[in-house]
């Protein structure tokens, strides 16, 4: 039997997974509701909330338009976020 290995998290990796997660619900949808907004399975949103999976800013910046979200609002508090953790 294979055993999967959770990808190490970093404090800038958490919080926007953190962040990715306060858009949507604040959108108040569902991961299967976003996941189909952006025509992706539920289990990308999943994994992208959990940190199984990586995200770009192109994503990021999707996630955010379908959330009806301003994107460059997003990672100003992304950022605030990080600066006051350093």
């Amino acid at each position: 039997m294979a055993t999967t290995t959770k990808r190490p998290q970093t404090p800038e990796q958490l919080l926007l997974q953190q962040h990715l997660r306060q858009v949507r619900k604040a959108a108040k949808m569902t991961q299967v509701e976003l996941a189909e907004k952006l025509e992706k399975p539920q289990s990308y949103i999943s994994k992208i909330e959990s940190g199984d999976r990586g995200v770009s800013v192109i994503e990021a910046r999707a996630y955010c338009k379908a959330c009806k979200y301003d994107f460059a609002k997003f990672v100003r508090a992304w950022d605030k976020d990080l600066q006051e953790t350093e």
